[in-house]
């Protein structure tokens, strides 16, 4: 019961307006006694996303802690629109350093609590009779729906907004088990305002413009959770294409080799920047990124890994309400032999780099496996440097001598050097497993390729080492090298760049393991490598130090189909003279210097005992 001797206090409220920025004070109650302490009250809404709760009234509680005595217990109305609520409390006082509880209640216009605050400890400040006010920091909670909630979650897809046009989104507060919270209040705003505007903090509204660009909005709710989209502002799209990348293989559960690339285009069949792109499958893949936005010219980029299923997987893009499916094929681990492997760098094999383990397994992986078919039990290696090969003495057995001796001595198998020349491959004995082609400069012909193709079709290995364009003449990787895999029925090609010049060592992420031949190696020495141009079937074995640039892989052949036989007098094809070295290959000078004084003295031979043209394989 309050004490006849002292008055109840009285309050002053001021309502900030946040569209007018003004005040408007209601309530001088009372004359103040000649002791009295006055409060000022700075209560605001808990977090950014301020107004978005309409408040009808405000409950104020005070209560002496002394005898427990009910000062102030007022409903204050609000002015419509208020964000942030000013207060002054004044209260008589029997003496210095009294303490009060301060309790605060917003209320709805339906009659619900959505904020609280308190009890709070607060001791006005006295000082010979006159009092200055107190500044009390309130800080409000919400307690309304969702002030349980754990997480908001916008449901938005393919998000796009031309200039000046309205975009919708939408967004969900759930709790810890993913339910949703009916009723939650969400505000909306924008990080990025001269790209998008949001009119209405409380309803995901997007305006877009003035500028074009991305522009993240932002969905909170009024315990602090958030969640932030990204909106194409200024995206006048008309068509999504696929520029490469569509139509891969790769053993299931793997990432495609090469990314998917789409090119988002205008009316004007113009690239169009800042267009943000979704991917998904629908297969149990998944892209990396799974959305981007377009760059200056309207390119977009992603990679894919295949699901677990064997066969033909779908994946979808979309972008500014435009969509396209992309396809790739998911394959069992390919099956040793019958391929053509390529290599374009011969230091992967020579005696600097089998110093090396990594290259050592490498080698004994190339050599020694299980193949379907005949050539399983072979174990003849030809060696052949024939067809007037630049290569010479460097793929010779000098060169190359600890590579022979895995071959033969730790292997076990026999290694037949030939010096082959156009035409004289006319059969392959059945216990060869593997022919190394070391860099040939003269193209086979069709009666070559048919006897090729039956070897791999039998379960052989044909392994081609070629080189990039200082060392192996750009005329001849395009007629010899690249005819040839055109013609075995591969669409693998040599650029002839060169890439990671020096000795360099490849780490594990440029490794592609899956395959047969990349078991068990977690590094690999390359020197100067050219890079491979794969046809959409083909297996990658290992890319630069970058993991960008394919330098290895094995060519899908076509062993069925045998090569269109042409008359006699057209089947040969002339050998191509070897151009002269490079100058601007700094990398090979000297090496290949010494190389040409040993052929002029008598030095190295590269085929000791076979002479070219005379037998076959």
């Amino acid at each position: 019961m309050p004490r006849p001797s002292r008055s109840l206090g009285t309050l002053q409220l001021c309502a900030v307006l946040a569209t007018l920025i003004a005040t408007s004070c209601i309530g001088d109650l009372s004359e103040p006694n000649p002791v009295q302490g006055l409060l000022a009250l700075a209560p605001a809404y808990p977090s950014s996303s301020a107004g978005i709760v309409d408040i009808d009234r405000v409950r104020v509680v005070l209560t002496r802690v002394e005898d427990d005595e009910v000062v102030i217990d007022s409903i204050i109305q609000v002015a419509a629109g208020a964000d942030s609520l000013d207060l002054v409390l004044t209260v008589d006082l029997s003496s210095d350093n009294e303490q009060f509880l301060l309790t605060l209640t917003l209320i709805t216009p339906a009659g619900d609590t959505a904020f609280t605050a308190g009890p709070l400890a607060v001791t006005p400040e006295t000082s010979g009779g006159q009092t200055e006010p107190t500044a009390v920091p309130v800080d409000l909670e919400y307690v309304g729906p969702g002030a349980n909630a754990e997480s908001v979650q916008i449901t938005a897809e393919g998000l796009g907004v031309p200039l000046g046009e309205t975009l919708e989104i939408t967004a969900e507060a759930l709790d810890g088990a993913g339910a949703v919270i009916p009723g939650t209040p969400i505000a909306w705003r924008s990080l990025n305002p001269q790209r998008a505007q949001v009119p209405d903090a409380r309803v995901g509204r997007v305006v877009g413009g003035p500028e074009r660009g991305e522009a993240r909005i932002v969905a909170e709710l009024l315990t602090g959770q958030a969640d932030t989209v990204a909106v194409a502002v200024g995206a006048e799209a008309s068509q999504l294409l696929v520029v490469s990348g569509n139509d891969q293989a790769a053993l299931v559960g793997t990432r495609l080799d090469f990314p998917i690339v789409l090119q988002v285009l205008g009316e004007d069949q113009l690239g169009v920047p800042d267009v943000l792109v979704y991917f998904s499958t629908l297969d149990g893949g998944s892209f990396n990124p799974d959305s981007a936005f377009t760059d200056s010219e309207g390119f977009v980029s992603t990679f894919w890994s295949l699901g677990p299923g064997l066969g033909a997987q779908t994946g979808i893009a979309t972008a500014a309400g435009l969509q396209i499916t992309l396809n790739a094929t998911g394959e069992a681990a390919p099956t040793a032999g019958r391929d053509v492997v390529v290599f374009n760098d011969i230091n992967i094999f020579d005696e600097s780099a089998l110093v090396h383990p990594a290259n050592h397994l490498l080698v004994r992986n190339l050599v020694s496996f299980d193949t379907p078919g005949p050539r399983n039990d072979g174990t003849v290696v030809i060696w052949d440097v024939g067809r007037n090969s630049p290569c010479g003495a460097s793929c010779g057995a000098g060169n190359m001598a600890t590579m022979r001796s895995i071959i033969s001595d730790s292997v076990g198998f026999t290694i037949v050097d030939d010096n082959s020349v156009s035409g004289s491959i006319t059969s392959i004995a059945s216990d060869v497993k593997v022919i190394f082609l070391w860099m040939p400069a003269e193209p086979f012909t069709s009666t070559e390729v048919n006897v090729l193709k039956q070897f791999s079709a039998e379960g052989g290995r044909i392994v081609f080492v070629g080189e990039h364009d200082g060392f192996y003449p750009p005329a001849t990787i395009e007629a010899t090298q690249n005819q040839f895999l055109i013609d075995m029925g591969a669409q693998m090609t040599n650029t002839g760049g060169q890439i990671d010049c020096g000795r360099v060592i490849l780490p594990e992420t440029s490794l592609r393991q899956e395959h047969q031949i990349m078991e068990g190696l977690t590094s690999v020495q390359i020197g100067c490598a050219s890079v491979i141009d794969p046809g959409p079937q083909d297996f990658a074995l290992f890319f630069d130090t970058s993991n960008t640039s394919l330098l290895a892989g094995v060519a899908k052949v076509d062993n069925v189909t045998p090569l269109a036989q042409p008359s006699p007098d057209s089947d040969y094809r002339a050998p191509i003279e070897s151009p002269v070295r490079s100058e601007s290959n700094s990398n090979r000078t000297s090496e290949l210097e010494r190389l040409n004084s040993e052929r002029r003295n008598g030095g190295i031979e590269s085929n000791p005992g076979r002479q070219p043209g005379v037998s076959s394989y």
